[in-house]
């Protein structure tokens, strides 16, 4: 279900437009919160009197305040439902690098306003680099929440950090900056945002050997400053995020109760979009929304999941980059399933689409009973391999 903002009539599907009072922004999605509130604070940048850009921190939020928990859960669903960008951090080891700072903090080195605060300076460094950056960030807000699972008391949490614009709808208190009132907050309003994922962070750094643990957004600001000043490898991982739009059209098709043969057209036509985008010598960047459009042409045109793609990668946080570029052969590959026995004696490759089961009238069939795949063979193949095989 999904909740208007404005008037909270509740929708069944996504619209653009509130069917109750006409609101034209995108409707939330009522979730359960299933995390706890840590930390979280409000920091604003401010031009001194001698032209210098200052820090104003906020005090800790009151977290059993419900105005404060509301307002992080709205913020997390924003991020959320948001089209991102996965990386690593580049490995630092000075001491006031972002993978320090983060260590210090995991390893309670390091207070809550103090990560904040090296964060901040790290921010306010990357704006000096560039004079335009200063009027944008004077006009926004910076949240720094710290929140975890309720269900996984290993969990380090998430740290999620978010530029809004002061002139949104946000309202905090002149002195402490935390949150005052609730108002519904425009998915346009958040300039630029950051997601670390702790506990990833904590077992993969430096190494950089499990998902991605940090994710951008770019909202109405177009700078990629918030990836410099917190240290983010700009590389893109193409082969990932085309493996991630298979498993989740997989996931997707599952889920939308949509038939075998529906599911397999979606995946030859981005199978051929993808390979035709990779061999395109103009742009060979493909968009999530390139995805979605490919997608909602293979669906009957009443259907309720059509549109819905994009928003069901970010609610169910598939690692596939808002925009990345397929390679040769990567299409195939990520459509493809390989297989080969443990003493290496056969190898092969078939397409997923080309797997049924035996009542099928797919190429190749699952033996379920003897656990193994039925191929067809040509005349000539075929042939040779009685004459090889024997009695």
């Amino acid at each position: 279900m999904f909740k208007c903002p404005e008037c909270e009539y509740i929708h069944v599907n996504v619209v653009e437009k509130c069917e109750g009072c006409g609101f034209e922004v995108e409707i939330e999605e009522i979730v359960n919160t299933n995390f706890i509130a840590i930390s979280a604070l409000t920091a604003q940048f401010e031009i001194s009197s001698n032209r210098t850009l200052e820090i104003k921190t906020g005090r800790l939020w009151n977290l059993n305040n419900e105005v404060s928990n509301n307002f992080i859960t709205k913020l997390e669903s924003k991020f959320r439902r948001k089209n991102k960008f996965h990386n690593f951090l580049t490995k630092d080891d000075l001491p006031r690098s972002i993978p320090s700072i983060l260590k210090k903090y995991i390893n309670k080195e390091i207070i809550f306003k103090r990560l904040a605060q090296s964060m901040l300076e790290k921010i306010k460094l990357e704006i000096g680099t560039d004079g335009r950056k200063i009027l944008g960030i004077t006009e926004s807000n910076v949240i720094f929440i710290h929140y975890k699972t309720i269900s996984d008391n290993k969990d380090l949490g998430r740290l999620l950090i978010v530029m809004v614009d002061k002139k949104s709808g946000f309202d905090f208190e002149k002195v402490a900056l935390t949150p005052k009132k609730l108002s519904p907050i425009d998915t346009d309003a958040l300039r630029q945002a950051a997601l670390f994922d702790l506990t990833l962070f904590n077992v993969s750094y430096p190494n950089n050997d499990s998902e991605s643990y940090v994710r951008f957004i770019q909202g109405k600001s177009k700078s990629d400053f918030f990836k410099d000043a917190l240290g983010c490898r700009k590389d893109v991982d193409n082969k990932r995020s085309i493996d991630e739009v298979f498993n989740a059209i997989f996931k997707f098709t599952n889920e939308n109760n949509l038939p075998i043969s529906i599911r397999d057209k979606i995946e030859e036509s981005i199978r051929d979009f993808l390979d035709k985008k990779s061999r395109d010598k103009n742009d060979k960047s493909v968009r999530l929304i390139d995805i979605q459009k490919k997608i909602d042409k293979c669906l009957p045109d009443d259907h309720p999941s059509k549109g819905q793609f994009s928003t069901f990668v970010n609610a169910n946080e598939f690692q596939i980059d808002d925009i990345f570029e397929p390679t040769n052969f990567s299409a195939e590959n990520s459509s493809s399933y390989s297989f080969s026995d443990q003493n290496k004696n056969f190898t092969c490759k078939v397409r997923k689409t080309a797997i049924g089961s035996q009542n099928s009238t797919k190429p190749v069939k699952l033996d379920k009973v003897n656990r193994c795949l039925v191929f067809p063979l040509s005349d000539d193949d075929f042939l040779e391999l009685e004459g090889f095989a024997g009695d």
